[in-house]
């Protein structure tokens, strides 16, 4: 039979600057923070640049996410005891309940060690996981012009930010992330990673709480000029409920999640600032050009 628990952690509090934060501390790149030092079309400039890891850094259907799924199956069916029907029905519900299956078993009043089940579920990223020369080009151009380490420390507008950055913010723990990110080539690209130790038991994207704990850590006071890659739907509704602007990534996650495109009834538009078939520059200039447009000095874009 399975053993269960109920959850009795703690709720993070919500950090501030002067505060200090439960949780882990993301895995951060060395180096300053300037201020930020891009402008979109509608005055509100963008400073921070906020990346989901599966489905947006790569294609979701490339296989690595079937293979969690699975390995995710295997561990539910091996450490509580349940059938492999079972194990995949649990599996299901576990990630309908907080797109995090490791949370939605806890939810669910299974006892389960985080670290454990993702080191498990997550391990092969090797085996599936290949550097794309184009998202690599994308993602440089967006942290040359908004990362931490790129830039003089200017206001822009006439208005100042604590920040700008170029990070990434996951359901999965840092330390898998890391991993992935050295397999896709972009080891070293992102000033920080936001993680699930950072999130902490009780919360996980899409979660107000988590964006709000991500945005509050790195210092922004206007939403608006934070840009969240995501390619689940929920989790951009949500990324838009907290103010950030939004790009949705369509692929495999979109489909799993019943999205249509084309439906102007499933609320696309309403959440999404701009809807991209690929993390590229070309689609970025197509659906987002004040992402790459020129600066406020007259410079042009670093790509």
């Amino acid at each position: 039979m399975a053993t269960r628990v109920a959850s009795h952690a703690a709720r993070p509090t919500i950090s501030h600057p002067a505060r200090a934060r439960p949780g882990a501390s993301p895995v951060r790149r060395g180096g300053a923070t300037p201020a930020p030092r891009a402008t979109s079309v509608d005055g509100h400039p963008y400073d921070v640049m906020v990346f989901d890891l599966d489905g947006v850094l790569y294609a979701a259907n490339n296989g690595y996410m079937e293979h969690v799924r699975q390995n995710a199956r295997r561990f539910i069916r091996d450490r509580y005891g349940v059938s492999d029907e079972e194990a995949g029905e649990i599996r299901a519900r576990a990630f309908e309940l907080a797109n995090q299956t490791v949370r939605g078993l806890r939810m669910l009043g299974y006892e389960v060690d985080q670290a454990d089940f993702m080191d498990y579920c997550r391990s092969g990223e090797e085996l599936y996981l290949r550097e794309d020369a184009e998202v690599i080009e994308a993602v440089r151009a967006l942290s040359e012009r908004y990362g931490a380490s790129g830039g003089g420390n200017r206001a822009v507008g006439g208005r100042s930010n604590p920040t700008s950055a170029c990070v990434v913010f996951t359901n999965t723990a840092e330390k898998r992330a890391r991993l992935a990110l050295r397999c896709l080539g972009l080891d070293g690209a992102f000033d920080a990673v936001y993680g699930a130790d950072f999130m902490g038991a009780e919360t996980s994207k899409p979660s107000p709480e988590a964006f709000e704990l991500v945005l509050t850590h790195l210092g922004v006071t206007d939403a608006r000029r934070a840009v969240m890659f995501e390619d689940s739907f929920k989790n951009l509704r949500a990324a838009k409920a907290a103010g950030m602007s939004t790009v949705f990534v369509k692929g495999e996650t979109a489909t799993r999640e019943g999205v249509a495109f084309d439906d102007d009834e499933c609320g696309v538009w309403d959440v999404a600032d701009a809807v991209i078939d690929a993390l590229t520059l070309r689609e970025l200039r197509r659906a987002m050009p004040a992402l790459l447009a020129d600066r406020p000095d007259g410079q042009s874009p670093s790509r």
